[in-house]
């Protein structure tokens, strides 16, 4: 099976960028200008690093359901009542995020429960999950660093469980 980096280095149609996410200054700008695109023209994937293990003792420590140095799919950016969300995929289809806005977590109001359509977003244990982006902080635990390709006039087509 090729990967998404193998297809993507092989098309020779975009232009591939590493964000780190402490370089992105203007969160309303990267939203509006970048982010919200995302699958439309641009793919992103993200991640950050592993935690120290020498310290701590844990080995492949998680945080908040999160696994560090493993790369994430966004798949779309969704404003919705107001919220700016990311709506995340981890590749493997398991593990998922476990923080604000996860799967049965308190924020889900009966309110917020009727607009899950809106960020197309169901609950499952299927490695698909939903973060806020309130913030820079608030993007931060997930995306120490971006991935970001641009396609330049290519309809590329790609399966949801290729890695990044």
């Amino acid at each position: 099976m090729i990967s998404l980096n193998q297809l993507l280095h092989f098309s020779k149609s975009g232009v591939s960028t590493i964000l780190q996410s402490k370089d992105i200054l203007d969160i309303d700008c990267f939203w509006d200008k970048e982010l919200s695109r995302a699958n439309k023209d641009r793919l992103f994937g993200c991640s950050f690093n592993d935690l120290n293990s020498e310290r701590s003792g844990v080995y492949g420590a998680k945080v908040q359901g999160l696994i560090g140095s493993h790369a994430y799919s966004v798949l779309r950016a969704v404003l919705c009542n107001g919220k700016r969300f990311v709506v995340v995929r981890n590749p493997w289809g398991m593990s998922e995020w476990t923080g604000r806005w996860s799967d049965g977590a308190k924020e889900w109001t009966q309110e917020w429960l009727r607009l899950l359509p809106e960020l197309g977003h169901e609950f499952g244990d299927d490695g698909q999950f939903v973060m806020e982006c309130m913030s820079l902080d608030r993007l931060r635990p997930l995306t120490q660093t971006l991935c970001r390709y641009r396609l330049a006039g290519l309809l590329l087509a790609y399966r949801q469980d290729h890695t990044l």
